[in-house]
C-alpha cells in the first residue's frame, strides 16, 4: 500500500555554511526511480533541518539513498561557487 511519509534532512555546515545559507537539492532515490527536491520544495525547521514530504509510490520498491547537492559560495571557482555532494544511504526500505 503507498504510503506518504516525512524525512527530516540534516547536514552540518560546510566551511561555516548552514543549510539556509546556501542553495540547494536534495534527490532521494531507491535506485529504480528518484525524486528530487529544491530548498523551497522543502519545510524549513531551522538553519540546519529541512523536511521533505515524500510518497512511496513516486520512489518505487527499494532502499532509500539521498543525495545532498549544495551550492558552496568560493572564490577559488569560475562561478565563484563549488558543488558539494554527500550521499547518505539509509535503512529506511520501501516495499
Amino acid at each position: 500500500m503507498p504510503a506518504e511519509f516525512k524525512l527530516n534532512v540534516s547536514m552540518e555546515p560546510i566551511d561555516g555554511y548552514h543549510m539556509g545559507d546556501v542553495d540547494f537539492i536534495c534527490i532521494f532515490h531507491t535506485g529504480s526511480r528518484k525524486v528530487t527536491l529544491t530548498k523551497s520544495q522543502m519545510i524549513a525547521i531551522d538553519g540546519n533541518n529541512y523536511v521533505a514530504c515524500l510518497k512511496s509510490k513516486d520512489l518505487g520498491r527499494g532502499t532509500l539513498t539521498v543525495t545532498y547537492q549544495a551550492s558552496i559560495p568560493d572564490n577559488d571557482f569560475d562561478d565563484n561557487y563549488r558543488d558539494e555532494v554527500v550521499v547518505v544511504k539509509t535503512q529506511l526500505r520501501i516495499k
